[in-house]
């Protein structure tokens, strides 16, 4: 169920990234339309442990959109989940110096479990807090945008009456 939710969230994070801002060639959207199609799939593979899959997904995704930060966290998880210490935190880097800014997200996934436990977290944890400050609103989760006023109801016409008055004569 969790990776059923983070996969709907997931897709709308990357309907709403700067990179579909920024899209202006015809190529630049036709992989992102790839990325967008590639996620669900990706996170089937991690919910079921196929994370050899997942990590090939992730790595397409990665080619498509190779300056967007998400997915080298995305990456990094997957690498956790696989006990990659190494390579886990060597997508973690790559991800704070594109400009990944979710403290909160780094320090309470569980799919970093493992990078939690090493001393070398907190510099990435540090690095992401650095980019939180430089940046107003995290990269990897952008706030959704306000629903809109609720428009009041019309108010209904007053009745006319259906039956005219002759004229005097």
């Amino acid at each position: 169920m969790k990776y059923v939710v983070v996969s709907a969230f997931l897709a709308l994070v990357l309907a709403a990234a700067p990179v579909a801002v920024r899209a202006q060639s015809a190529d630049a959207i036709s992989k992102h339309q790839a990325v967008l199609g590639t996620y669900p799939t990706m996170m089937h593979a991690i919910q079921v442990r196929d994370l050899a899959k997942a990590r090939a997904l992730c790595q397409q995704i990665i080619a498509y959109e190779p300056r967007e930060s998400i997915h080298r966290y995305n990456l990094a998880c997957i690498e956790a989940l696989d006990g990659k210490r190494e390579a886990g935190f060597a997508a973690l880097r790559q991800a704070t110096s594109l400009g990944y800014s979710d403290v909160n997200g780094l320090r309470s996934d569980p799919d970093l479990a493992l990078l939690r436990a090493d001393k070398r977290f907190e510099g990435v944890a540090q690095a992401t807090t650095r980019n939180a400050i430089a940046s107003p609103v995290p990269r990897a989760a952008p706030r959704p945008a306000p629903a809109a006023p609720a428009k009041p109801a019309p108010r209904p016409a007053p009745a006319r009456s259906a039956v005219k008055s002759s004229p005097k004569s």
